[in-house]
């Protein structure tokens, strides 16, 4: 089987507060009128993985074909002993932030985990589009300056699987991983 992952290092969080600007507004379409505090990871303002994973699982259902990325920002636990648990989370926040501004509005992203995150795109439906999607969130997180003061050098790996006629939430979810 094909390992289907970009790995590359990506600086993108500043000490302090980070705005989650659209985030909210970007979710509200994946909600379908749900309650926003139930639905949405506090600290990130994404779905959260249950909400993601019913969504995913509906679409899947509906026989919509798409991809699942899943996007693990690596080192959380050394950057939270080093520099602190706030920053750390603002780091989580602006990640989330950044893949926020890379969806569509019919796209679903999740905080998954600690520091794990997951989109499913339906309009993605080849390996070419998805190793594009792929090479794209590392240049959104490349773009940042690498020497600047009170930045954390972050890595982000990402894995995709793209659906396969008759497969679940779980089994697409599963094979990603």
């Amino acid at each position: 089987m094909q390992k289907n992952e970009c790995h590359d290092t990506v600086q993108v969080c500043q000490r302090g507060k980070t705005e989650l600007n659209g985030i909210k507004k970007r979710n509200r379409a994946s909600e379908r009128g749900r309650s926003k505090d139930k639905n949405l990871d506090r600290l990130t303002g994404t779905l959260k993985r249950n909400v993601a994973e019913a969504g995913i699982a509906s679409r899947l259902r509906e026989k919509h074909s798409g991809t699942l990325f899943l996007c693990d920002v690596d080192h959380m636990k050394q950057i939270n002993e080093h520099y602190g648990h706030q920053t750390g989370d603002e780091c989580l926040k602006r990640s989330a932030q950044i893949l926020s501004y890379m969806i569509g509005s019919n796209d679903i992203l999740s905080r998954c985990g600690g520091d794990e995150f997951m989109i499913f795109m339906p309009g993605c439906q080849d390996v070419e589009e998805a190793e594009k999607i792929c090479r794209r969130i590392q240049e959104r997180f490349h773009s940042g300056e690498r020497k600047e003061k009170n930045k954390v050098l972050l890595s982000m790996t990402v894995v995709w699987e793209l659906q396969k006629k008759g497969n679940t939430y779980q089994t697409l979810f599963q094979r990603a991983w």
